[in-house]
């Protein structure tokens, strides 16, 4: 993240574009996401929140920015003023694959059923104007996951990396995945080619880790098991 945003100041000292402001508040809302000292996170979450207002400041009509601020009222426990972003970027960007993703992603802050029915049906939107586009088919997977569907997660992430062969956040996706129903070693499989792609996909790493502690423990519990 901080390389991320060291990039994208530099580019706002060149041109003032709302897509940068988007994208380093998104870098604060991932970091959000990860940090276990809550003092820490809702500073990193309000951080976000400035940078998608500094966003809108600069264009009323891309719709990204609306679609980050609902992320960050969603996470911040404000359902509403969530929703009325959502609303307005797809008003203002109703079209657009980027948006629709973004406010699916938006929905997903929020968890509930219906919010994640609702992500789907933009995400399906989105397959239909692009079906080239494997951010579409990671996220579609990502849903299927958080909706607890079997096989449907493995078979969108696959396709995001037919899409794109270098594409580390599928093949971390994908770890994940096996992890969950005890595959460790399709897991690890994954993740070291996720590694080998992208040495500084830290994700990736703790990941990995997960997979060593808990296979560990599988073989403990299983002591005469190959």
């Amino acid at each position: 993240y901080t390389a991320a945003r060291a990039t994208l100041n530099t580019l706002l000292t060149q041109k003032t574009r709302p897509e940068y402001y988007y994208f380093l508040g998104k870098s604060y809302v991932e970091s959000a996401r990860t940090q276990e000292d809550k003092a820490i996170a809702e500073k990193e979450l309000e951080e976000a929140k400035k940078q998608f207002e500094a966003g809108i400041e600069k264009s009323s009509k891309y719709g990204r920015n609306y679609a980050g601020l609902a992320n960050y009222y969603m996470l911040s426990g404000k359902k509403d003023l969530g929703k009325q972003n959502i609303d307005k970027a797809l008003e203002v960007s109703p079209s657009d694959v980027e948006n629709l993703i973004s406010v699916a992603e938006a929905y997903f802050a929020e968890g509930s059923r219906p919010s994640l029915e609702a992500a789907n049906l933009h995400l399906k939107k989105a397959e239909t104007l692009d079906q080239k586009n494997p951010e579409i088919y990671l996220t579609l997977g990502i849903l299927n996951y958080l909706l607890n569907y079997e096989e449907l997660p493995l078979s969108n992430y696959n396709k995001a990396l037919e899409l794109n062969p270098q594409y580390v956040d599928a093949l971390y996706r994908i770890g994940e995945y096996h992890i969950k129903y005890k595959k460790y070693v399709e897991g690890a499989t994954a993740l070291k080619k996720a590694i080998d792609m992208d040495a500084a996909f830290a994700p990736a790493y703790s990941l990995l880790g997960e997979v060593y502690y808990r296979a560990g423990n599988a073989a403990k519990d299983n002591p005469t098991r190959d």
